[in-house]
Order: C-alpha cells, then structure tokens, then sequence
C-alpha cells in the first residue's frame, strides 16, 4: 500500500503518526465496528468520542454508512482539518460517497455504475454462448448480425466506462477546488465575524468601564454625603449633650446654691504666688523691688496678675461683628485705653487699621515694634488735640477708672472725632453680677461701677443712637445669682452708633 509499506505494523495507526507519514484507509477501516470509531477518534481528532458521538457513529454504521464516509466526516470536519492528520487514499473514496449522496448526481453515478459493470455482464454472456454453440450445433444458426451487435454494444459500453472514469475524475477535481475556495471563504467569514467579535467586545468593555466610573464616582459622593450627614448629625448630638450637660450642671448649681454646704467654724484657701507670675509676664525685672516701680510698672504687674491676655483676646473678638467694614476702609479704628494691644491685633487681623491711645506706655515697646501706631497720653488730652476722624472707637475696661465728669467729657469728645454712622463699644465690669461687684474693688485704679442704664443713658446724651447692651463672660460655674439672667455675666457693653446729625 503506498505510504505504508515501510512502515512497521500497527493497527492503530500512533506509530505512523509519530514518525509523520500519515495513515491508510485500509489501516483505519481494518477494526471491528466498536475499535473502528474509538481508532478513528483518536487517530485523526486526538480524542475519544463522546458517549452521544461514539453511539450515533455505531448507528450509521449499522444502517449502512461506508466507513470511508465516517473517515472523511472526521477528517475534513472543523477538528479533522485543525488537526491535519495525512490518510491516504481517502479524499478520492470520500469525494465519491459525498456524489452518491447528491439527490441527481448520485441517480446518476449509480445508473453509470450499472453501466459500467455492463461489460463484464457481456462477458459472461459471450462465453454462455459460445458454450452453447459448442454444445449446440443447431444454435450456429444464430444470427452473425446480432452478434455484430453485440460486440458493438460492448464496444459502445466501454467507451462509456471511459467517459465516465474520466467524469468522475473531473467532477472530484471540481469539488476538491470548489471545497478550497469554500474552506478560503469560510475562513475569511471566520476572520471578519472574529474581527466584529472583537470590536463588540472592546466597545462593550470601555461602556462597562464608563458605567463602572460613573457609579464608583456616584458612590464615592454618596458615601462622602453620608460622612457629612453623620458627622453634622454627630456634632448636633455633641451640641445637644453639651447643652444638656450644661443645663444639668447649672440646675445642680441652683440647686446648692439654695442648701449651702455644711460649713466649718473656719475655711481657710491657700493660693500660689501672685507677684512673681506676672513680674515674669508683664517683663518687669525681678530684681526691682516693688517700691521702686512706677506707678504703670506697678499696675502692668497688677494687670498681668488677673488679666490673663488670652482671656481677654478671646471675649473682645465678639465686637468685630458691630463693626462698619465699610468706613474702616476710609478711616483708622481708635482705641482708648488699649493697655497691652489684645483689641488693636484683633482689628489688625481682620484687616482694619488701629490706633491705640493709653497712659501706660509699659507694652508700647512692643507694639510699635509689632507696626502698631499708640500714642501715650490721656485718652481727654488726646480726643481734645486730635483732628483725625475715625471709623469707629472702642473703650474696653476704661470708663470704670474715670469719674461721672471725665466719662461725660469722654463721651462728647468721641463723637466729635467719629464719622456718622460709625460704631462706639463701650465694656465695663457687670455691677449686676455678685461675683464681678465683688471682684470690682480688686483693681485699686477703679473708681466706682455703673450700672448698665446710666451709662447708656449717657452715650444716648452724648449723640449717640441705636443703643444695645450686650452681656458676656459668664461668671464661674459655682456662682449663683438668682434669677436674673443678666447677673451671671461678669461683663457688659454698650454698643452705640453716631447720629448722622
């Protein structure tokens, strides 16, 4: 057989394939039905049947299938041509069955095929006769003519064969080339789908990718409006505890205040230094005994003593918000009895230019090293030489060191110096509130307290309009002072603007 005659025997064809070249039919058609299709399977698809392939082949073959209609179906399928697997002598034999199963060109070959068996039938017939014409010497009788026309017939159907032969072999070529150009077509069909595939695929997955963006960005707002929700519902809470807590902390105040502790015979409080701390805070030496010090050395010792500057700073801050933004753009802030500047840095920081005036000069080094512009006089002396015109004036702890006459005098001078409009603050110890009536005599330089209307009753005196009192710097937690709710606060201002008259 060609192809296999040197090649050692093995009926399974792995040998052949191993050494690269190919198989027979015959090696392949040479099994019981059973060993044919697991062969057949393994040898040209590399695998075993599937229990559903292996049954419906067995049932073709029972009905009837050539075994080289089998071989071809796997062999020129999709997995027999990736494979590849060389089978001689197959193409032709399978080309053939796939004819026969053409609804009129296999009537066809059939009736061509009885023709072509025709010769052989003649032979035999030819030696019938001629048997029987030996036998038979009356049959000698029998027409030359008709066995003219025999031969003739028998010529005429071998040249039939012939033509015939000859047809099959064209009709294989044409359906090897027309299954070339088919298998170039599906290929190219193959490419093109496998192309669209694709395509599809990348515009599906950049949308998916789009999608995936959007909602991670949806999500990640969500999320930070769920944060902001959570902790502005937390701060409300912490809002609400405090408030409660404060609440709480004043009933229990109230309430002990009305049953006061059980009290010794004596009670005795043991306080730390006083005069060291604020030498140190108010920068004046250590060494200088305090009989040697000024009268403004002694009282910025005294101040830093009980003043504590931070404090300070803290509670003025809360007059920005009375201020005209408007007219500080045109005119300098004055402020009288500035002491040690915590009100002209506030006005500085929110962009408005300060003046401080203070007959103290002990922090002016200081200040004017800050850029401050303080001038060291008599806040009287000042308002009375002064010409400037100012966006507003403050008087923050001032009026309590001065007589009725000197703050009536104050007053008038200052609303000379502002423009119309501009606001006048005006904060002095709260003389309703126990506890700041009995801390007011601490300070030596205070002259006497005022209570909130009279001294709005003269800023009103002096031109001034659109009054307001305003209550800050609550007093100690343990002070109860009834239940007038200005008298826990330690502080008060009078907040008044100029008439424009």
């Amino acid at each position: 057989m060609v192809g296999s005659s040197n090649r050692p025997h093995d009926r399974s064809g792995q040998a052949a394939l191993a050494q690269g070249v190919g198989i027979s039919v015959d090696e392949l058609s040479c099994f019981d039905h059973g060993e044919f299709v697991d062969n057949a399977y393994a040898v040209l698809l590399g695998r075993p049947p599937t229990s559903t392939e292996r049954e419906n082949t067995l049932a073709a073959l029972l009905a009837g299938d050539a075994k080289t209609w089998l071989l071809g179906r796997l062999r020129y399928g999709a997995e027999g041509r990736a494979r590849a697997v060389p089978v001689w002598g197959l193409r032709g034999k399978y080309l053939v069955q796939r004819l026969f199963r053409l609804p009129v060109a296999g009537r066809l070959i059939t009736s061509l095929g009885a023709l072509a068996s025709l010769p052989r039938s003649l032979r035999y017939l030819r030696g019938f006769a001629q048997s029987v014409a030996g036998e038979r010497i009356h049959d000698r009788q029998v027409s030359a003519t008709v066995l003219a026309q025999i031969e003739a017939l028998a010529a005429r159907i071998a040249r039939l064969d012939a033509e015939l032969q000859g047809r099959i072999a064209q009709l294989a070529r044409d359906l090897d080339t027309r299954t070339a150009d088919h298998d170039r077509k599906l290929q190219v069909r193959i490419g093109d789908l496998d192309q669209q595939v694709r395509t599809r695929i990348a515009q599906l997955d950049a949308q998916v990718g789009e999608r995936l963006a959007q909602l991670d960005a949806q999500l990640v707002d969500r999320i930070a409006q769920i944060d902001a929700a959570r902790k502005s519902a937390i701060a409300a809470l912490e809002g609400e505890l405090a408030r409660v807590t404060r609440i709480a902390g004043d009933a229990k105040l109230r309430i002990d205040a009305l049953s006061p502790p059980q009290l010794a015979e004596t009670f005795e409080v043991i306080g730390g230094p006083l005069v060291d701390p604020a030498r140190s805070r108010a920068a004046v030496r250590a060494d200088v005994p305090a009989s040697a010090l000024s009268a403004h050395e002694r009282y910025a010792v005294f101040e830093a003593a009980f003043y504590d500057s931070t404090l300070v700073a803290a509670k003025q801050r809360v007059y920005l918000r009375y201020l005209d933004r408007a007219l500080a753009l045109r005119q300098p802030f004055l402020d009288l009895g500035c002491g040690r500047g915590e009100f002209l840095g506030i006005l500085a920081g929110a962009g408005i230019t300060p003046v401080g005036v203070d007959v103290n000069p002990t922090a002016f080094a200081e200040l004017r090293a800050a850029g401050f512009e303080v001038a060291e006089q008599d806040l009287l002396s000042f308002l009375g030489a002064e010409r400037r015109m100012f966006s507003g004036a403050s008087a923050l702890q001032v009026v309590e060191h001065l007589t009725a006459e000197e703050i009536e005098r104050m007053l008038a001078l200052v609303a000379q110096r502002l423009l119309p409009g501009a606001p006048l603050i005006v904060e002095t110890p709260n003389p309703l509130c126990p506890f700041a009536l009995g801390q007011f005599n601490t300070d030596p330089t205070h002259v006497a307290p005022l209570p909130p209307e009279r001294l709005r009753f003269a800023i009103e005196a002096a031109g001034f309009e659109a009054t307001r009192t305003l209550f800050q710097a609550r007093a100690p937690g343990a002070a109860f002072a009834g239940p007038d709710p200005r008298a826990y606060y330690m502080d008060y201002a009078i907040i008044a603007y100029r008439s424009a008259a």
